[in-house]
């Protein structure tokens, strides 16, 4: 029924508000088993720094960021941490001559000029690869959350680097031998190719906290519609992904959507 759908998100947003907590800043008494560790060795990582930046739940549209030194092609980071949380590194040898600001904000740079990582309690996280273009390096764990993230993102973050690519030399006019409509299907061609790796993951991973992080952040990026986040949920195992902020977080978001637009689910 086509009402199936809307009662369904209704019950996981019931379900989320009774048994959903808020994340928690790391209590000193804690702080030990809530620390996480990442271990990276990266072929081309230039000596100098990495800038390593999260989400600030305390507040909107915030970030925090350390900046890590780099050794031999590697780092070292520790941090605590109280619920699974999506780090993203930048290379200062891939921002284009840019020069860094510390500000609240986001630090601006393309997707695969990143290292992503999910940290969470207890995780001993390694991460290796290379440098390039791109960052072609990627993160595993003794628990294989990461390594969830590292069998998608070593798919998409290279057609991810193609995508990019193709944006910058067009709007630095180095595509004139191609009309707009060409370097639009390019785009749209490799963009599908994203998104339907990213789907078949999510659809073949119900239990993964990866698959939980990519629905959030793919709904949240507009690129998952309401209706395809919501079926896609509708195969996830609720009752162990419940406690994951990721999955907490996409559960708001559609409740609200459903509360706001009662007849999307109708489409």
């Amino acid at each position: 029924m086509k009402n199936n759908l809307f009662y369904f998100i209704i019950l996981l947003c019931t379900v989320y508000l009774v048994f959903g907590c808020q994340n928690k800043l790391c209590n000193s008494t804690v702080t030990n088993k809530n620390n996480f560790t990442v271990h990276a060795k990266l072929k081309n990582l230039k000596k100098g720094y990495v800038i390593i930046e999260s989400k600030d739940e305390s507040l909107p549209n915030t970030f925090n960021r350390d900046t890590v030194s780099v050794d031999n092609g590697g780092f070292t980071y520790t941090n605590c941490i109280d619920n699974y949380k999506i780090f993203s590194v930048y290379l200062p040898q891939l921002l284009n001559g840019k020069e860094y600001k510390n500000t609240k904000h986001s630090i601006s740079c393309n997707t695969s000029k990143k290292i992503w990582f999910i940290g969470y309690p207890g995780a001993r996280i390694s991460i290796y690869g290379k440098v390039s273009n791109f960052v072609d390096g990627y993160p595993v764990d003794d628990k294989g959350v990461n390594n969830d993230l590292k069998s998608v993102f070593s798919q998409t973050i290279p057609i991810e680097n193609i995508i990019e690519n193709l944006i910058s030399k067009s709007n630095e006019g180095e595509l004139v031998q191609l009309s707009k409509k060409e370097i639009n299907d390019s785009l749209s061609y490799y963009d599908n190719l994203v998104k339907n790796i990213k789907i078949e993951f999510i659809k073949s991973h119900p239990n993964s906290v990866a698959a939980a992080y990519l629905i959030n952040s793919s709904y949240a990026n507009q690129e998952f519609d309401n209706i395809l986040t919501a079926k896609l949920i509708e195969n996830m195992n609720h009752e162990k992904l419940r406690e994951v902020s990721f999955y907490r977080e996409v559960l708001q978001r559609l409740s609200a959507n459903f509360k706001l637009n009662p007849r999307f689910y109708k489409h």
